[in-house]
């Protein structure tokens, strides 16, 4: 991430993106995976069908580990402090955020766009959709002017791996609206999340739509997120990789980590 559009396009990728303790370099057998470990593999497509980003994401031990697969940009997610580490492999700089200064900076979005936003803008702080389930499909479904929502759902392996998913989606969701400047509140994927907390169910295929009332601007993402119940000698490499960089890159503030894409907004 060496320019300012570089880091953007990182940071950016982490809205889509749904990340990454290892076995021994000895040769010893690896430990078995403890019940809640697992691995999601997550696409984003354009309208056009078109990849356009893509991560990985590894519930390890406690940790949740994201790592973009264009970007050498990884953010590690510790639930029992409460906070994200941020990593920037080409500047080899960590930063963190914790939960706390993330639900701070989301409500003060969230004021800010009731007061004083534009119609979507305050849609999003403080959303309706209607929800329904397609018959036909089975799909959940989530309408409104703005935000269209459409969900292929799957069941998880248990409820602990459900859990696990829950919580780290919640504060994911809120963390992208913090790292993306310019952002709106994140208030209509967070009521996503609830709708398919509700169903205690996991989204599998996932196309977001938003409306616009200029003509033929309105734009369409798909997100596709492939589940595997086991932590295997790969995703242990990576962990153990991440590990390293959390122990040796420069640790800088949370303004200075993201000054390249503030700047790089401002233009």
């Amino acid at each position: 991430m060496g320019t300012p559009k570089h880091v953007g396009q990182a940071l950016r990728g982490l809205s889509f993106a749904l990340a990454l303790a290892a076995t021994s370099m000895t040769g010893r057998a690896a430990e078995p995976s403890p019940p809640t470990s697992f691995v999601i593999e997550n696409s984003v497509f354009d309208e056009d069908d078109k990849k356009i980003g893509g991560s990985t994401t590894i519930f390890h031990e406690g940790k949740v580990y994201d790592s973009l697969s264009e970007h050498d940009a990884v953010c590690v997610f510790d639930a029992t402090p409460g906070r994200f580490l941020l990593l920037d492999g080409e500047r080899k700089l960590r930063t963190e955020i914790t939960t706390q200064q993330l639900t701070e900076f989301c409500d003060q979005l969230r004021e800010r766009a009731l007061a004083a936003g534009s119609g979507y803008v305050k849609f999003a702080a403080a959303p309706t959709f209607a929800e329904r389930l397609d018959p036909e499909t089975n799909e959940l479904v989530l309408s409104s002017d703005f935000v269209d929502y459409r969900v292929r759902m799957c069941a998880p392996k248990n409820d602990a791996f459900l859990k696990r998913y829950q919580e780290f989606i919640f504060w994911q969701t809120k963390l992208n609206a913090m790292v993306n400047p310019g952002a709106p509140p994140p208030g209509a994927r967070l009521k996503l999340n609830d709708a398919l907390a509700s169903r205690q169910q996991l989204p599998e295929h996932l196309s977001m739509r938003r409306h616009s009332l200029l003509p033929g601007m309105s734009t369409t993402l798909r997100a596709e997120h492939r589940y595997q119940w086991h932590v295997g000698e790969p995703e242990r490499r990576r962990i153990a990789e991440i590990e390293s960089q959390l122990g040796t890159y420069q640790v800088v503030a949370f303004g200075e980590y993201l000054r390249p894409v503030i700047e790089s907004a401002r233009k």
